[in-house]
């Protein structure tokens, strides 16, 4: 079980974001973020905890965390400003 799972949507550009922090060391925690049009809050949990192992096994002094946003880049029209 994961200390923390949130779940974020913007329905005005079809995508959903999730955060999911697995642990805290010292109230830190770290990992990366994943784009995809196929992710979903299951695998991030996985993610999540994997950067937990990874870290104690390096022994590095941080919990693990992943963040992902499911969206298609290819169904939108790229804008420049």
């Amino acid at each position: 079980m994961s200390l923390y799972e949130i779940t974020i949507s913007d329905p005005n550009y079809d995508l959903k974001g999730y955060i999911v922090i697995d642990s805290l060391v010292n109230g830190i925690s770290a990992g990366g973020l994943r784009m995809s049009p196929d992710i979903s809050l299951g695998e991030i949990k996985k993610l999540a905890a994997i950067m937990t192992k990874k870290y104690a096994a390096l022994n590095i002094e941080l919990g693990g965390a992943k963040a992902g946003i499911e969206y298609d880049p290819s169904k939108h029209e790229k804008k420049y400003y």
